[in-house]
């Protein structure tokens, strides 16, 4: 079998392949990879520009105000693990993350990229009755580079998202309000009903409330 070139493994797969039906490889809290960082707190090995070169698509980023900073700087968004910085020497910046994506991606224009963003520390709340993380999300970080980013709430072929960053929502935003198709919601239910009308469970059900809950897991 020939070696398989994980810089643009997808360029393998036909446009009109669905996202939702492909693999894709993932790390969990991602940018969560600083040697020196507080117990517990790391969980990668590498840092973002090598896990896309290794052939990761999916990106799992937390996100909190900066709070070593102060005044407008407290809305540069860093990166955490829980209520944690992911590193000890300063903050990790979201901009960084997404400088190495968009790189990656005017590199390798047929690879996609799922970012699952979510906001963490809960020391530091954001105001959820205004869509405040996402305005500050989108007009500070995305909008002007709307172009290198898929932003529906629908999930896509790969036609429509080669060359792009793919944003999973895991925050919310008002019912009614002008973030509501802001990328792809993930507050989705456990169970669905595939094209075949069969039933299926998905696989990753972690949620185990109570002793009860194991059984169903």
């Amino acid at each position: 079998m020939p070696e398989i070139n994980r810089q643009e493994w997808m360029s393998l797969l036909p446009d009109d392949t669905n996202i939702s039906k492909i693999s894709l490889p993932g790390t969990h809290n991602s940018g969560a990879f600083f040697k020196i960082s507080a117990p517990s707190v790391r969980c990668q090995g590498e840092p973002i520009n090598i896990q896309l070169n290794n052939g990761i698509r999916f990106l799992d980023i937390r996100l909190s105000k900066d709070y070593m900073s102060r005044g407008e700087k407290v809305n540069d968004l860093m990166v955490v693990h829980g209520k944690f910085p992911v590193k000890l020497s300063g903050s990790y910046k979201f901009k960084k993350i997404l400088d190495e994506v968009y790189d990656f991606l005017n590199k390798n224009p047929t690879e996609t990229i799922l970012i699952s963003i979510k906001f963490e520390n809960t020391m530091l709340n954001w105001n959820s009755d205004n869509d405040e993380f996402a305005k500050v999300l989108f007009q500070k970080y995305i909008g002007h580079n709307r172009d290198s980013w898929y932003l529906s709430d629908k999930i896509p072929t790969l036609k429509y998202c080669r060359g792009k960053a793919i944003l999973l929502r895991r925050f919310p935003v008002i019912e009614n309000g002008i973030y509501k198709k802001f990328g792809i919601p993930s507050n989705w239910n456990y169970s669905n009903t595939i094209y075949d009308n069969n039933f299926v469970c998905v696989q990753d059900y972690f949620e185990i409330k109570t002793a009860n809950d194991i059984e169903k897991k």
